[in-house]
């Protein structure tokens, strides 16, 4: 049996309000799922940075998956990250204040594990820098793309259209409604 794993006797501790059971549930690997347990277990064993290295390991994942997505433009593709992202960014959280809470848990970190935290943490900073990136750069071809049609529409209704009596005539001067979705 794996560190993972329950014993048959050993209750799931109660997750507290926080937690996005329905996003939990749906964590695939195992230590990832662990790691987020422990973080919502207000303990000092339940500290350390192993867990701290898994979440930000998987949060820079999903991050890297998000930028993919938003570099192919499919916007609605990352609607389906956002629960997980938000549950491994709420468990970092709180691994950060139970190292607050248990500051004697930072003095056994080894060198190791500090570089090996100090690597992921790289690795995590660049990755949120290039999502950041291409989420401006889909902002912004977003923003174009509104005010074409925007345009476009306009354009359509200034040519002119015909009356139910078959004539032509130009479409009212006044201001044109139109309604898009703008949100990334």
């Amino acid at each position: 049996m794996d560190m993972y794993t329950l014993q048959a006797d050993e209750a799931l501790p109660v997750m507290d309000e926080e937690l996005d059971q329905e996003a939990f549930d749906a964590l695939e690997d195992k230590e990832v799922a662990y790691a987020v347990r422990s973080a919502h277990l207000a303990s000092a064993e339940s500290v350390n940075v192993e867990n701290v290295i898994t979440l930000t390991a998987r949060l820079a994942q999903v991050l890297a998956e998000e930028a993919d997505l938003l570099a192919d433009m499919r916007i609605a593709g990352i609607e389906s990250l956002q629960r997980e992202k938000m549950l491994l960014a709420r468990a970092l959280e709180k691994q950060k204040k139970m190292f607050d809470r248990f500051p004697e848990k930072r003095h056994e970190i080894s060198d190791e594990e500090y570089d090996r935290l100090e690597q992921i943490i790289g690795i995590f900073e660049s990755i949120m820098r290039e999502n950041y990136r291409r989420l401006l750069v889909a902002k912004e071809v977003n923003r174009k793309v509104v005010e074409a049609i925007a345009e476009a529409v306009s354009d359509a209704a200034v040519q002119g259209f015909y009356d139910k009596h078959g004539a032509a005539s130009m479409a009212a001067q006044g201001g044109l409604s139109v309604t898009v979705d703008k949100r990334i």
